[in-house]
């Protein structure tokens, strides 16, 4: 027996399917039923579906969808006893945990008997990645599938949808072949066969904040007993050529091996594409050639890595002011699992410069280091070359000229690293200063740095010794943390000083002094001298010059002396770090003006007997600063003035003069002030 339908027309249809966390859902039970010879069959001529909603919320798994606009006609063909139709839904979403929710569509156009479907068509969309296929489906209880397929992927969709920024972006195209078989026992990746090719015109790797460019990306795969195997994959990369013969993934182990063969890649191209900056316009350049070999099982976290790099100069290039080529070998071994990098025996050589590597970086880390440079000017150059330091701010700004050697070591987690070793260099020149050689110990990590039994030797009798240490905050330097500091220099001329210091005062001599401090940068503790001897300043030559200081935490005070053929000069400061805030007193008894050599140069005669206090307190935003200045009797042009009195003061950036004095019977008297602030212009007026 049996029923003829003519036509089932659906509108706004609903159909709500729920799974809890424990796997039970809300779909109707079918009873057992006992085999029976009798049959009802019902035949439908035509199925219409308008504007369906399908809604799945799994709780298990967890996944949620929901297909919109859920529409389908199926039409029987009496003829063949074939149905013919359309099943489509225009919006469909799916969330799943990790990641984002995303619209797509879906049109599947089929033709299917008792035995067999053909799919003429199956287009989804989603975004901007498209996927069409077509095959055959028989035997409906164990289902056989055979077909073809093509897509245009997305990789932005995917990197969007997966939340994660290591995905390339760009567009790949795949089209191949498609097999599955249903057999109990078996995972749905072992019923699979997939076979086809890929091609992409670009792709583009994030790398840090930089992108590395893969061209003319092709190659071949396959699907087979859940291994996902890639073949004669090829690509242009950094100015080289990358391929891979054959690379196998275990889907199901999460297993696999993959081998790299990378050649030509241009070091230049390479600092280019990561936007590694060129500081002074110097670039590096070479060629590398990589082998590059990956196995894991259980996961890529427990993936083991070798790499082997030659690097080599380009045929005929030639070291100049704006190319330095670089050879060498690395030899470096990753284990994933035990977060470790074994480097063999590897070298880097760029023209004088030489960096040699060999251990382990790892939780106990044990790398050694050597790094010898036969010219100082190159190695800053390079150095400025690869990190993204402008001008002003890389080695290179120091004008560093000499040799180098530093040998060291490695040590500590790799999170926290430790190095430590002796650096040693001569006919060093910094600045423009010359200096015979330089030896020091060198240690630092994230907590800390240190430099012990630090010698600087000049070229004529200058020696600095000096020994640091400051506590470090995550590598930076806290203002707050301890620091300790002693230096001991020794016939250091004040023109090197300035030219170390960037300064040009007209000062000259030589000083000696010496420096012990403690504390931290906020609250120093210690005790200086200074001295300069054969000094001359603004041209006056000095019998001696002596600053003495010493810090309490508190405040730094200051004490010095000047003495002169023309007399002695006295200062006393002191200089409060946290609040900026100083006090200063300065002060000359009797200091004759016929012995000033600045004086004396003039073909007028100057004479007389100077006096002067000046004190001053404020802040260095708010300076402070009062002083009288006297001369009983000055001689100068042959006239003699008497009674010359000035006083000073200045506050809050604006500085008062009056000046007194007797010429002749005739007082004089000149008052004023000036508006340090350049707002206001100056008054004066004459009595």
């Amino acid at each position: 027996p049996g029923a003829d339908i003519e036509n089932v027309d659906i509108d706004q249809p609903g159909v709500f399917v729920r799974t809890d966390a424990h796997g039970q859902n809300n779909l109707p039970t079918i009873p057992n039923s006992q085999s029976s010879s009798s049959s009802f069959e019902t035949q439908i001529a035509l199925l219409i579906v308008r504007n369906g909603l399908i809604s799945y919320d799994d709780r298990q798994i967890p996944l949620s969808a929901e297909l919109r606009n859920f529409h389908t006609q199926i039409a029987l063909d009496r003829s063949t006893k074939a149905y013919k139709g359309e099943i489509a839904y225009d919006a469909g979403r799916i969330a799943t945990p990790g990641v984002r929710t995303f619209e797509h569509s879906a049109k599947l156009q089929f033709v299917a008997d008792a035995t067999h479907c053909v799919v003429e068509k199956l287009d989804v969309a989603a975004m901007r990645t498209q996927v069409q296929a077509h095959g055959n489906l028989t035997d409906y209880q164990h289902p056989v599938f055979t077909g073809d397929y093509q897509a245009t992927v997305s990789a932005e969709d995917i990197r969007w949808v997966t939340k994660n920024a290591s995905v390339p972006s760009g567009e790949l195209s795949l089209q191949g072949g498609i097999n599955y078989h249903s057999s109990s026992g078996q995972t749905f990746l072992q019923q699979t066969y997939l076979d086809g090719r890929l091609e992409s015109a670009a792709l583009i790797v994030p790398v840090n904040q930089s992108k590395i460019a893969l061209k003319s990306v092709r190659g071949s795969y396959r699907l087979e007993d859940g291994e996902l195997h890639v073949d004669d994959v090829s690509a242009e990369v950094l100015g080289g050529h990358v391929t891979s013969g054959s690379d196998v993934v275990n889907l199901q182990t999460n297993a696999g091996q993959i081998r790299l063969t990378i050649r030509g890649v241009a070091l230049q191209r390479a600092s280019q594409e990561l936007k590694i900056a060129a500081a002074w316009n110097v670039h590096v350049v070479g060629q590398a050639d990589m082998d590059i070999g990956a196995n894991w099982k259980n996961g890529t976290q427990n993936a083991q890595v070798r790499a082997h790099a030659v690097v080599r100069s380009p045929q005929g290039a030639t070291p100049s002011n704006n190319t330095i080529p670089v050879d060498g070998v690395i030899d470096v071994d990753y284990d994933a699992a035990r977060v470790r990098v074994a480097f063999g025996p590897s070298t880097l050589r760029a023209n004088s410069t030489r960096l040699t590597i060999n251990g382990v970086v790892s939780n106990n880390s044990a790398l050694n280091l050597h790094l010898f440079s036969g010219d100082l000017h190159e190695l800053s150059a390079l150095v400025d070359s690869l990190t993204p330091f402008n001008g002003s701010n890389g080695i290179s700004a120091y004008d560093l000229h000499g040799t180098a050697d530093f040998t060291g070591k490695l040590t500590g987690a790799v999170k926290d690293p430790h190095l430590d070793g002796l650096l040693n260099a001569t006919n060093l020149q910094v600045q423009g200063t010359k200096w015979q050689a330089l030896h020091t110990h060198i240690g630092v990590d994230s907590h800390y740095v240190k430099l012990d039994d630090g010698v600087l030797v000049g070229v004529v009798k200058e020696r600095i010794n000096f020994d640091a240490r400051a506590q470090l905050a995550n590598w930076s330097l806290d203002p707050a943390a301890p620091v300790s500091v002693r230096t001991r220099i020794q016939n250091v001329s004040a023109a090197e000083v300035q030219r170390l210091g960037q300064t040009s005062y007209p000062v000259s001599g030589v000083f000696n002094g010496e420096l012990f401090l403690t504390g931290s940068e906020r609250a120093p503790v210690g005790h200086g001298h200074l001295n300069l001897v054969q000094g001359v300043v603004w041209n006056e030559p000095l019998n001696d010059f002596n600053i003495d200081f010493n810090a309490d935490k508190q405040a730094v005070h200051v004490t010095g002396k000047i003495r002169a053929a023309a007399g002695v000069v006295s200062a006393t400061g002191t200089y409060e770090p946290m609040p900026h805030r100083y006090q200063l007193q300065l002060n000359t008894q009797n200091l004759q003006l016929e012995q000033v050599h600045v004086l004396r140069q003039n073909q007028d005669v100057v004479a007389g007997q100077l006096t002067a206090n000046i004190s001053g307190s404020g802040t260095l935003d708010d300076p402070g600063l009062t002083g009288r200045i006297e001369i009983p009797s000055l001689q100068m042009r042959g006239e003699t003035i008497t009674g010359v009195d000035a006083e000073v003061n200045v506050r809050h950036k604006r500085a008062d003069l009056t000046l007194r004095s007797t010429v002749e019977q005739n007082t004089l008297q000149v008052k004023g002030g000036v508006d340090l602030g350049g707002e206001d212009p100056a008054k004066f007026t004459l009595d």
